[in-house]
């Protein structure tokens, strides 16, 4: 026996007090029973299909609960939603959960009409235009970080930290002093500036620092 969650919306208060809920109760039970499918819990929202179906509670709750159940049973698809489109997208959603969605009416949530075709090629020409927006907003970025800071990407060189640049005067405070890249790491390992791993200061490192500046 195939074990589901059962979902029922209506639209307003007048059919939350009359027979919408129980209208649909009646067929979702009755195509659960003809159909060997046990429902174990029961979720309803009381929303137009015009209110953005992630923010639904009732829907929201039982994604919640899926917890390895995935059949969903509505009586009808436009339960879920009335707009073709939002339908698309819902489906989309659960098709990606791995979760099926069966309809006491018969509507078939998997068939190739030319609409519901056109909605997928257009959903997957809006998803490839996200990306490519990203994309281009992200690149936007990296290039004016490039322009203010000279670096915009990888780990940052020592200097960019807070209180790194007073390590760096305080080196080069020693090299013009005379020191040399030992006795400034020695002068170093006295002050309270500390290396990022909090290791001791080397000569090398000192030198790949004061000759990157």
């Amino acid at each position: 026996m195939t074990s589901a969650l059962a979902y029922m919306r209506v639209s307003g208060k007048g059919q939350e007090v009359g027979d919408g809920f129980e209208r649909q109760r009646i067929a979702i039970e009755r195509y659960a029973a003809l159909n060997d499918i046990a429902i174990a819990s029961w979720y309803q929202d009381v929303q137009t299909g015009k209110d953005e179906w992630q923010d639904r509670p009732g829907w929201s709750a039982m994604m919640a609960a899926l917890n390895g159940t995935r059949t969903i049973l509505v009586e009808k698809l436009d339960r879920v939603a009335r707009a073709v489109l939002v339908q698309e997208l819902i489906l989309a959603d659960l098709m990606k959960r791995e979760v099926r969605l069966l309809t006491s009416a018969g509507d078939d949530t998997d068939d190739q009409a030319p609409e519901r075709q056109l909605f997928r090629v257009m959903l997957a020409g809006f998803a490839q235009y996200e990306r490519q927006s990203i994309c281009l907003k992200l690149r936007g970025a990296r290039q004016r970080k490039k322009d203010e800071t000279g670096r915009c990407e990888g780990r940052k060189p020592f200097g960019f930290r807070p209180g790194e640049q007073d390590a760096i005067d305080h080196m080069k405070w020693c090299r013009d002093a005379g020191c040399t890249y030992s006795e400034v790491a020695s002068a170093m390992n006295t002050s309270p500036h500390k290396t990022r791993s909090g290791s001791r200061w080397l000569a090398g490192t000192v030198q790949k620092i004061l000759q990157r500046l």
